[in-house]
């Protein structure tokens, strides 16, 4: 019996509720309504490239500067900040009508995660499948994106763009494959639109769909028209061309591009750790217990789904077959092949999972259809209930573990006056929601306004320094450890990993960048086990700050003074028959104006080369990014 659509928008109503509530809980209203930006892993990281790119848009006109604040003078807004373009766009729309920029920020992760159930839903329709398969498509999302453990580690963590972008691919490729049947103009505007949205959330949208809508496309070439392929022209120009002023400011830098393989490029062992919930890489999976119990089903059940639909010689069976099996084996496989190791491979599970709902909600309609149109034997009804039992009491046991806090403790080891673990055997854990900024990042923050005059600081946790370049007056050499431009070189902690293990090494970078603060969290002897060059001067709850104790100056050469914000630096009291050597990254759109040159000199801790000013210039001079103009 075929669903009406008011009963369709009721019961979607009520899926969308359910995702609501847990929203609620897990992204607190707490700390989306507030004008603080959301705080935490990639968070923090998207928080400050968004700052940034406030201040470019509002001020400059354009979607990157050349950031003094951070690693030294980089640009930012070209590569490293491929992912967070359309966050940005809906963070600037809704501060330009009056919001504050932080709860603009903080919105679009709400919207994100409300999107999710119409989103698949309407993916579902689009593919051709029934109202109900389209609802408990929706209603497996939902589960998904809550109780597995890596869609949960994501959108707690901050990858919330490749969460957007994943189903958001999932439903451009459904309306276009509802294209390729019906060839109506506006499915393709709409597919154009969905397309041209997802590679602006998210780049590795292209890597996505580019199989499955290759493979659409080779098996409806010979019934297009030419007005059709002509039409499919305009489509991918319209992606292109609405992704342009991003992709024109990157293409331009891309020299500056460094390896991005470090994360989510798994080996083939993960592929038993998932299955049997074992947790071996954190790199990959996250800092969190895996729970795939809800993954493991889904894809069973879309297996099973892909086989009906190919008995019933459906339409979309191919496309949703070639979709997944192309996704999952980039998933699990990709890290085999090194050129997609720079694309982490294993994320690419997200959009997999959100394919296989579509099947696998076929598969789950049609077999409580049949149980329910047929009279099982009493010893298969008994077995059935059975199985359907144990698998409810299994996947609740997943739920509950990202609930702890509403369990009981257990009871203390005799002796002692706590448990080790919590109430699900697991050891002590938070409950994995989203987060606002510790109220300690704003006190270091004003501390370093109070104490700070002059050099820069350098901050060991990623997620501090990313926040303290747009809270602070401070210029970090921090941020995101992998940053994958060559600027992130600057970034003391980084070397630290690709082996800089000695003081002397230490100190060599730390004076070329003229360092004034080393901010720590975890304990790092290089520093504190060498009183005489450094010295501890505060800690702010787990922050250990340190001053160095050698004299700090923005010229490597030269004398004067200098004050550098966003896109320019002003320098004065110079001597002009004397070449200047400015502690910042030379960049090729910088200018020198009046009458003075801008040229690069070598940078004697390495990387990218120092701003070089040669003689003869004026006593004062601004350094300014013009933009090419």
């Amino acid at each position: 019996m075929r669903m009406g659509a008011r009963r369709f928008v009721l019961w979607l109503g009520v899926v969308c509720l359910a995702q609501t509530v847990l929203s609620w809980h897990f992204l607190p209203p707490e700390v989306v309504f507030s004008d603080s930006p959301i705080a935490g892993g990639d968070y923090d990281t998207h928080a400050e490239q968004t700052m940034r790119a406030l201040e470019g848009l509002q001020t400059f006109k354009q979607s990157w500067v050349y950031d003094v604040k951070l690693l030294a003078g980089f640009p930012n807004g070209t590569i490293f900040d491929a992912d967070n373009k359309a966050w940005e766009l809906f963070t600037f729309a809704l501060h330009r009508l009056g919001a504050s920029a932080g709860l603009s920020f903080n919105l679009f992760v709400l919207v994100v995660f409300l999107l999710l159930p119409p989103s698949l839903a309407l993916a579902a329709r689009a593919f051709g499948l029934s109202a109900r398969v389209a609802l408990v498509a929706a209603a497996l999302g939902c589960c998904l994106w809550f109780f597995d453990s890596f869609l949960h580690w994501l959108f707690c963590v901050g990858t919330i763009s490749f969460l957007f972008a994943s189903y958001l691919s999932v439903l451009g490729l459904a309306v276009f494959f509802r294209w390729s049947s019906e060839r109506r103009p506006l499915l393709l505007l709409a597919a154009a639109l969905l397309l041209s949205l997802g590679h602006l959330v998210h780049p590795y949208t292209f890597f996505v769909l580019c199989v499955p809508m290759s493979s659409l496309y080779l098996r409806v070439f010979r019934s297009l028209r030419v007005v059709e392929h002509l039409q499919l022209v305009v489509l991918v120009a319209s992606v292109v061309l609405s992704n342009a002023f991003w992709l024109r400011p990157a293409f331009a830098n891309w020299h500056y591009i460094l390896d991005s393989g470090y994360l989510m490029a798994p080996d083939l062992k993960l592929i038993g750790s998932d299955l049997f919930e074992l947790v071996l890489d954190v790199q990959t999976t996250g800092v969190i217990a895996t729970r795939s119990a809800f993954r493991v089903l889904c894809l069973l059940l879309a297996v099973f789904g892909l086989r009906q639909l190919r008995r019933q010689s459906a339409p979309v069976f191919a496309t949703l077959a070639w979709s997944l099996s192309w996704l999952m084996g980039l998933a699990y496989l990709g890290a085999l092949v090194p050129p997609l190791r720079q694309i982490q491979p294993y994320r690419f599970l997200v959009p997999a999972l959100f394919v296989a709902v579509h099947p696998a909600a076929h598969a789950l309609v049609n077999g409580v259809t049949a149980l329910r149109e047929q009279r099982l034997p009493p010893a298969l009804q008994a077995l059935a209930v059975t199985c359907a039992l144990g698998l409810f009491l299994h996947l609740a046991a997943e739920v509950l573990y990202f609930f702890p806090k509403a369990l009981p403790k257990p009871k203390p080891i005799v002796g002692t006056t706590s448990a080790p673990f919590s109430a699900t055997g697991f050891a002590l854990h938070g409950d994995f929601r989203v987060a606002s900024a510790d109220p300690q990042l704003r006190e270091l923050a004003r501390w370093l306004d109070a104490h700070h005059r002059e050099g820069r600081v350098a901050v060991q946790q990623s997620g501090v320094g990313e926040r303290l370049a747009w809270s602070s007056r401070a210029e970090i050499l921090g941020g995101f450890v992998f940053c994958n431009l060559e600027h992130s070189r600057a970034n003391p902690f980084r070397r630290l990993l690709e082996g800089m293990h000695t003081v002397a090494a230490l100190r060599t970078l730390l004076e070329a960048y003229a360092v004034r603060y080393v901010v720590l969290e975890v304990p790092l002897p290089l520093v504190q086990q060498t009183p005489e060059l450094f010295e501890e001067v505060t800690i702010i709850g787990s922050h250990h700050v340190y001053r160095t104790k050698w004299d700090v100056s923005w010229f490597l050469k030269g004398k004067g003074q200098l004050q550098a914000e966003t896109n320019r630096i002003l320098v004065w009291g110079t001597d002009p028959n004397q070449e200047l050597v400015l502690r910042y990254h030379f960049h090729e759109l910088l200018i020198c104006d009046p009458h003075c040159k801008v040229a690069p000199t070598e940078n004697p801790a390495g990387g990218v080369p120092f701003i070089r000013i040669p003689a003869p210039h004026p006593a004062a001079f601004l350094v300014d990014n013009r933009y090419g103009r």
